[in-house]
């Protein structure tokens, strides 16, 4: 008797997809370190549409005071985004038809799933499975559609790189919306180091001279050689708050360039 289970001992890629015949709104995610689209993995599936990837709104929170025309706004935000891709998965064979879901399952089930598309490689969205359309029973070809809540509406590039001395810019013309960095590294910094964007009219700063230093702003660490060294920061700095963005005047007091990594943000 066969087992209803799919063990997933065939999950070698596709041979026969052609990458330059697959739609533009295809769909790859992250697969044992590598992006990979679902074509390629799956036989028999094709991506035929979209949604959710479009403009989006900002959410208001608004004061309507009594005798005033209109409102008054106390506050906005974006909204989580939610990404429908319907599809198409046809096969030969119903036993083969139901591996090809099994597979389909396996692939869309890390919680954390970073995923981007074909018309859009240098850019990832971070989301979960939430939703999946039950197809008609009985056919070895269904148009489908399943949902990728993503908690942030923001999609991300890879780890860019620039350096920047004291008075330089950050020049990234894609660096359109201010964003947080992953690193920044000094070689040397003497004490009463000061690392300023005065475009934003944020600071940090240390009151001890170090070598090797490293601000990792979305963690609220400082290490120098690779050792914590948050007892040394001057009162009043911004580490968590440093943002960049194309344009931004950089002033670097008693320390070496700067060494920052970042990724782009867009919506």
């Amino acid at each position: 008797m066969q087992s209803s289970n799919y063990d997933f001992r065939n999950l070698q890629t596709n041979s026969t997809y052609d990458v330059d015949l697959l739609p533009p709104e295809a769909m790859s995610f992250k697969w044992h370190g590598n992006y990979m689209y679902l074509e390629e993995l799956i036989p028999g599936y094709q991506t035929l549409q979209v949604t959710g990837r479009e403009l989006m709104g900002y959410k208001v929170n608004e004061e309507n005071p009594p005798g005033m025309d209109g409102t008054l706004l106390e506050s906005a935000y974006l909204p989580a985004r939610d990404i429908e891709i319907k599809y198409l998965l046809k096969t030969d064979d119903p036993n083969d038809f139901r591996q090809k879901y099994n597979k389909l399952m396996h692939f869309l089930s890390n919680q954390a799933l970073s995923f981007n598309f074909r018309d859009e490689p240098d850019y990832y969205y971070s989301g979960i499975l939430t939703d999946a359309d039950t197809p008609d029973g009985g056919k070895l070809e269904v148009v489908s559609s399943f949902t990728l809540h993503c908690p942030s509406p923001w999609k991300f590039s890879e780890v860019k790189t620039l350096t920047v001395g004291n008075g330089g810019k950050i020049e990234d013309n894609y660096l359109i919306y201010p964003v947080i960095p992953e690193s920044i590294t000094f070689k040397l910094i003497g004490a009463d180091f000061r690392f300023t964007n005065q475009t934003q009219n944020q600071t940090f700063g240390l009151m001890i001279a170090h070598n090797d230093v490293v601000l990792t702003p979305q963690k609220g660490e400082v290490s120098a050689s690779g050792n914590l060294i948050l007892n040394d920061i001057m009162i009043g700095s911004q580490l968590e708050k440093l943002t960049i963005k194309s344009g931004d005047v950089i002033q670097i007091t008693n320390g070496s360039e700067a060494v920052i990594k970042y990724r782009r943000w867009l919506l």
